[in-house]
């Protein structure tokens, strides 16, 4: 179509709710066939799950969607080895409207008293980790280390087996990893099918001639008379790191009695820690937070908008026009409309029902008013752009 195509036939792009930089969830689908929703699954419900679908077999399917691949975070450690946009005490959400108890309890799934007392248990006997202050920051932190452990020699003489079979890049000694880190672990396991998979192929290191889904060294296309509009949700928390910790080997495959199973399939070498619970820093279940919309942080939803677009003239060559719309969330519960979170939710779902982004998107479409739609941002996202910036020029 030439390098003018996109100017002659597009007038405007949106981006609604967009992962542009991806979503730190789909790491610990692919590393361990969990997410925060999993972990925090407590008595009968969890039991329940772990029996019909549990985290070997999760694991094993998410592993074959090319798209949970594409959706690991991108930037690396510059943009997410950083701590600045981590939700700690002395921050507060765009949304600050709920009842802090209750946040304290944000998406825990109960379903009898048992559970309950399970939860009360977590909240006063939770696994004590370090606190956080701005700096470089761990994507995953293992709570455990198997120097300390009897089986360690077990473990490392089925490493080979391990590396054979779909589990290349296990280091048991490892106290923490950046998102670099576990990315190349990810690369190498193929999520336990080894670095042949697919899937894993697709996110390999490629030159930046071919890297044509990452915003990040893709430019804009040469179209100056588009624009483009990014609208999105912010005000819940949203997973952002998370704490891990190290398992031992069924006997069986240990031992090499499982003559039908395949190590690198069967062993899942770190799970979730779900016993670290830190409310007042905004930890849950072995997941930090950030701010976000529930689904896609806040550095992944604002950060190429409202600031590399319109600061680089590398990424934004004809200086296309940006213009970010947040949306602050605003939960409210409509009997007829129960299983959503009002007109103002602002969830990476329901803003597709948010009136305020409705509206927006009407005027886009219809190009009426639309010199009334400038920049309107709600959350700390010039801040954490700039700090990003900052740290990463030094």
């Amino acid at each position: 179509g030439g390098s003018d195509w996109v100017e002659r036939h597009c007038s405007t792009f949106v981006n609604i709710a967009g992962p542009l930089l991806g979503v730190a969830k789909a790491v610990p689908a692919l590393l361990s066939g969990e997410m925060k929703d999993t972990a925090a699954l407590l008595g009968p419900m969890g039991s329940m799950m772990e029996r019909v679908f549990g985290k070997k077999e999760r694991k094993e399917l998410w592993t074959t969607w090319g798209s949970l691949w594409e959706m690991l975070p991108k930037g690396g450690d510059a943009i997410w080895g950083i701590s600045q946009d981590v939700i700690t005490k002395k921050d507060m959400l765009a949304s600050e409207y709920h009842d802090r108890q209750l946040t304290d309890r944000v998406n825990m799934v109960c379903v009898d008293e048992s559970c309950n007392a399970v939860m009360d248990s977590k909240t006063t006997n939770d696994t004590p980790h370090q606190e956080l202050q701005e700096g470089p920051l761990p994507f995953i932190t293992f709570t455990n280390n198997l120097s300390s452990n009897e089986f360690e020699s077990d473990v490392l003489a089925l490493e080979d087996d391990i590396d054979n079979n779909g589990m290349e890049g296990y280091r048991s000694n490892d106290k923490e990893w950046t998102i670099t880190d576990t990315i190349e672990f990810l690369i190498k396991s193929g999520g336990g099918y080894g670095g042949g998979l697919h899937a894993s192929k697709s996110i390999s290191p490629r030159p930046d001639s071919e890297s044509w889904n990452n915003p990040l060294v893709t430019p804009l296309p040469k179209a100056p008379s588009m624009k483009m509009y990014c609208l999105y949700g912010v005000g819940i928390e949203t997973e952002r790191a998370y704490f891990y910790q190290k398992t031992i080997p069924d006997l069986d495959i240990l031992n090499g009695n499982d003559e039908q199973s395949t190590p690198g399939k069967e062993y899942i070498p770190y799970i979730m820690d779900a016993s670290v619970n830190d409310p007042e820093n905004h930890v849950h279940f072995g997941t930090r937070s950030s701010d976000g919309d529930i689904s896609v942080p806040l550095v992944s939803l604002g950060y190429l908008c409202v600031d590399r677009w319109k600061s680089s003239k590398k990424l934004n060559p004809s200086n296309i026009k940006v213009t970010t719309r947040e949306y602050k969330h605003r939960e409210e519960f409509q009997v007829n409309d129960p299983m959503r979170g009002g007109p103002y939710s602002a969830d990476h779902v329901d803003i597709l029902g948010n009136v305020d982004a409705v509206t927006d998107l009407i005027k886009i479409v219809t190009e009426f008013e639309t010199d009334e739609l400038q920049d309107q941002i709600v959350s700390d996202i010039f801040s954490i752009s700039h700090k990003i910036n900052n740290r990463n020029a030094k």
